[in-house]
């Protein structure tokens, strides 16, 4: 078992990749933000997004382009 586990974090980890075709054009995400919401609504500590044949750094400068995960990572930041 991971160590953040022993530790009481809270893990939001989908089985399922998110379809990076979702993204543009930017102002119609609807599909995507509905999907990257539902995950961060689940409050972990830690949560995993991934983009369907992307590893998880490739992911990470995606989802600079999707407003609901860009206000999360800004959030983290000032807490």
């Amino acid at each position: 078992m991971p160590v953040w586990r022993d530790a009481g974090a809270k893990v939001t980890r989908p089985a399922e990749t998110l379809d990076p075709s979702l993204i543009f054009p930017i102002q119609d995400q609807q599909n995507l933000t509905s999907q990257v919401d539902g995950y961060l609504e689940q409050g972990g500590n830690i949560t995993f997004l991934t983009f369907q044949g992307v590893d998880h750094m490739g992911s990470a400068r995606k989802f600079f382009y999707i407003k609901a995960a860009r206000e999360w990572l800004f959030r983290q930041a000032k807490a």
